[in-house]
């Protein structure tokens, strides 16, 4: 009876570890953040050089958009065998996208995607969608986690 028991509970447990490595999600680091002046705190901002034409550029630590208040995702090809990507938003997170684009137009919003600064953005207007884009520089494996961690933007919203 002992043993028995004893097998039971080791069956019970086996059964509920397996079962909840498999809902884990792959885990991601994603966030966007705002450029700031050069003359901010340094505690308050980092550095980023871009690509493509070597301008330095700061941005606030502090994320205005992390991984919470994304809903949904979309790749799309990018330029130079890269990819880019279509976030949406959460409802909260929509209206402080379009509160901070508001007032801060020229201003840019960087991804950061697992510590790797991806990508940034110009803010020409403010958002009215629901929706923020990075237009490049995302890689297949990239790629592949985001699609692993959010759901389809197509799929949620035509159901």
């Amino acid at each position: 009876m002992k043993y028995f028991k004893l097998i039971l509970i080791l069956c019970l447990f086996f059964i509920f570890s397996c079962s909840s490595q498999k809902k884990q999600k792959p885990l991601v680091g994603i966030s966007f953040h705002l450029e700031t002046e050069k003359t901010s705190n340094f505690d308050r901002s980092f550095v980023f050089t871009l690509k493509n034409n070597g301008k330095t550029q700061f941005f606030e630590r502090s994320a205005i958009i992390t991984k919470k208040g994304i809903i949904a995702f979309a790749p799309f090809p990018g330029e130079n065998n890269d990819y880019g990507g279509i976030f949406q938003l959460s409802p909260q997170y929509a209206k402080r996208l379009k509160a901070i684009s508001t007032a801060n137009i020229g201003k840019e919003i960087l991804l950061k995607l697992n510590g790797k600064n991806i990508d940034s953005v110009i803010i020409d207007k403010p958002s009215k969608a629901p929706y923020i884009a990075i237009w490049k520089n995302l890689s297949l494996k990239d790629i592949q986690l985001l699609k692993k961690t959010f759901p389809n933007l197509k799929s949620l919203n035509h159901k």
